[in-house]
């Protein structure tokens, strides 16, 4: 390799390390489509913003963050790609492929801009007695970069070619004869335009490209700089349609990673010659034309300069330690010793017609979740989606612990701020401490007592052997399903009960039942956004099927506690239940007892949501879930009587599935609702 100037510096000053710190923003649009392969233009219902736009109703277009490295800006698109999807319908999908089965064709822009510290320090050292300014020498640097992409898009097509019929344009597959990327054919007319294109200075640029009806593959960013009303080059920005049908990001890892490795060799290499600049690229555009243009299988001349170049880039890769490059080198290599292993050839070769497998592939990928997502818990996830669609700015700060920054305010497993006390987020652990609590602010709470060993619960049972109680675990957030005896229970049942929770390590709760409805409130500072009604797992008779058929409609398996309360109801299995008649398969309701809720908010007297955020504040709780009961949500509270509501117990980690799938409406985006009253 033989190095210019700039390269020379590079290498002299150890400023390689900063090939590797690339900036990147990447802009992916999709042809949306219905399963049948029409133009799908059902609104979305979201507001355009920094990440997300629809150009038309059948497009749809994700924007990754500014200035992210490569590693990050992939996550980013791993992680919009989730949010996108939750919002699509069975009957939308992205279209996979960059040739559009409609007017529209898929295409990606990659923003790409080195380290500004980079270009200030070669200036620095060398380039500033040349009497050049500053911005004419960054300038250079990125309009040098340019040119040598530009003058290799052939390299780059015959690599990466993955459209073999331009469907938009009405090509049928096996009616034309197949090209190696039939979305980037230009015609004469549009081949003349981007000849006139002047890439020696941005005056030129800017002059010539003016009112272009096409555009070259390669663009620069320019913008007038305030301080000295001059332009300059803030970032190059490469166009293309080639997506890459076996990776759901549209754009595929090792175009990207071959991006990467391009700008740093050009970057240090000698560059176009100025003199013939206009006809050189004039000849390679010609030379992109060619290769795009051939048959996918085509092995010819191109064959042999690919490996060449190929070959150069390897060893510039490899001296300069790029990470994860041998992977794409080895499969690149590949491509071009076997033209059936490029991407046009491989999807010829799929069994099925083309249009069918990129069908397969967008149901397949409707489906997927990246792996980046999936380290966060579901709320953290369903959080970090609603930020992206609603245009918030985001970033995961400890994925595997759930900690996100949404706007300004970090946030723990969808719901934990930094306004929340620490010492009281672990006291309200234990129920019997958030009832002391609760006490202490004059609320009303059960009659209770905690049970530590089996001793005990022997002891206990002569108290409680003629009151309606509940066994639980004396933990807030525990797992362990409650039992509810509405009749004293015998002093088996209470012993087996209290067993059943104490053998997996939780010590037991027993509190007296007293009657009304359970709700659960969800806060979020210090405001309540949703308030639902717990309603325990239920059939309702139909007036002609069993109890058991009922059950195995709603394939509801009963299980110890279900079985003993349809006794202590003399239900029996094989009995029909008359229609409109409710039979509870248990007394208690929670997320792992297959409970309903029923959303509140707008029904409950407003005096409660007043009181349970009072009783939330008295709790030292900015943020989380409160569970009470109350005998009637339309009698407005009273101070008098305080038993109107009885607090049960809090939470500092919640369900948001709880709070979203609900009877009687669609699901409720309980994260956007959390992130309004955060006001992030």
């Amino acid at each position: 390799m033989k190095f210019d100037e700039i390269g020379q510096q590079i290498f002299e000053q150890e400023l390689t390390q900063a090939l590797h710190c690339l900036s990147w923003q990447v802009s992916r649009t999709w042809n949306c489509v219905t399963p049948d392969l029409q133009a799908n233009t059902i609104s979305l219902g979201l507001t355009a913003n920094q990440y997300f736009n629809q150009p038309n109703l059948d497009q749809v277009t994700l924007i990754t963050k500014k200035g992210q490295s490569l590693t990050d800006v992939i996550n980013d698109m791993q992680i919009q790609q989730d949010a996108l999807l939750t919002k699509l319908t069975t009957k939308q999908l992205l279209w996979p492929l960059g040739s559009g089965v409609t007017q529209a064709k898929n295409s990606t822009q990659i923003r790409v801009a080195w380290p500004e510290k980079l270009a200030e320090e070669l200036f620095e050292a060398k380039f500033k007695k040349a009497g050049l300014t500053y911005l004419d020498f960054r300038n250079q640097l990125y309009l040098k970069v340019a040119q040598q992409l530009i003058a290799h898009q052939w390299f780059v097509e015959y690599l990466f070619g993955a459209n073999p019929y331009d469907f938009a344009r009405g090509q049928k597959e096996g009616k034309v004869a197949p090209k190696r990327n039939s979305c980037a054919i230009l015609d004469e007319q549009q081949l003349a335009q981007l000849d006139q294109i002047d890439y020696h200075t941005i005056k030129g640029y800017l002059k010539t490209t003016h009112n272009l009806s096409c555009q070259d593959w390669v663009k620069l960013g320019c913008t007038q700089l305030t301080e000295t009303k001059q332009e300059g080059i803030l970032y190059l920005e490469i166009q293309t349609a080639n997506y890459d049908d076996q990776q759901r990001l549209g754009i595929g890892k090792d175009y990207l990673k071959l991006m990467e490795v391009m700008i740093g060799y050009f970057l240090m290499i000698p560059g176009c010659d100025n003199g013939d600049l206009k006809q050189i690229l004039s000849q390679k555009r010609m030379q992109a034309q060619e290769i795009v243009a051939q048959s996918p299988y085509a092995k010819n001349q191109a064959t042999q300069t690919s490996l060449h170049l190929l070959e150069e880039l390897n060893r510039f890769a490899t001296q300069f330690a790029y990470f994860d490059w041998q992977a794409v080198y080895t499969k690149l290599k590949k491509r071009i010793n076997d033209p059936q292993e490029t991407p046009a050839a491989k999807l010829l070769r799929q069994p099925s017609s083309i249009l069918e497998f990129g069908k397969q592939q967008a149901l397949k990928w409707q489906k997927d979740i990246s792996a980046t997502t999936q380290k966060l818990d579901t709320n953290s996830q369903k959080l970090l989606q609603a930020a992206i669609l609603n245009g918030i700015t985001y970033q995961i700060l400890l994925a595997q612990a759930g900690v996100l920054q949404i706007g300004k305010r970090v946030i723990v497993k969808g719901i934990q701020t930094e306004k929340n006390s620490a010492p009281y987020q672990q006291l309200l652990q234990y129920k019997q401490q958030a009832n002391r609590l609760a006490q202490k602010a004059g609320f009303y709470t059960l009659q209770s007592w905690e049970i530590n060993n089996m001793q005990q619960a022997h002891e206990l049972y002569s108290k409680i052997k003629k009151r309606a109680v509940v066994v639980k675990s004396a933990l807030a957030n525990a797992q362990q399903q409650a039992h509810v005896f509405r009749l004293g229970p015998t002093k088996e049942q209470f012993i087996a009960a209290v067993s059943r929770i104490h053998k997996q390590g939780s010590p037991v709760l027993v509190e007296q039942v007293v009657s009304g409805s359970t709700y659960r409130a969800l806060i979020a500072d210090k405001k309540v956004v949703s308030i639902v009604e717990r309603i325990p797992a239920n059939v309702v008779g139909d007036g002609r099927s069993t109890l058991e058929q009922l059950l195995a409609k709603k394939q509801y398996v009963l299980d110890e506690i279900e079985t003993e309360t349809l006794k202590n109801q003399g239900i029996r299995l094989d009995e029909v239940i008359p229609r409109g008649i409710q039979v509870l398969l248990r007394y208690d309701a929670s997320s792992n007892t297959k409970a309903q809720y029923l959303e509140v908010l707008d029904e409950i007297n407003q005096s409660y949501l007043t009181k349970i955020v009072e009783l939330a504040e008295s709790l030292h709780l900015n943020d989380g879930g409160i569970d009470v009961i109350l005998p009637n949500l339309y009698q407005p509270y009273d101070l008098a009587h305080p038993e109107l509501l009885v607090f049960l117990s809090a939470h500092t980690e919640i369900d948001y599935s709880i709070h979203e799938n609900v009877m009687l409406l669609d699901s409720q985006d309980i994260a956007t609702k959390l992130l309004q009253a955060w006001k992030v």
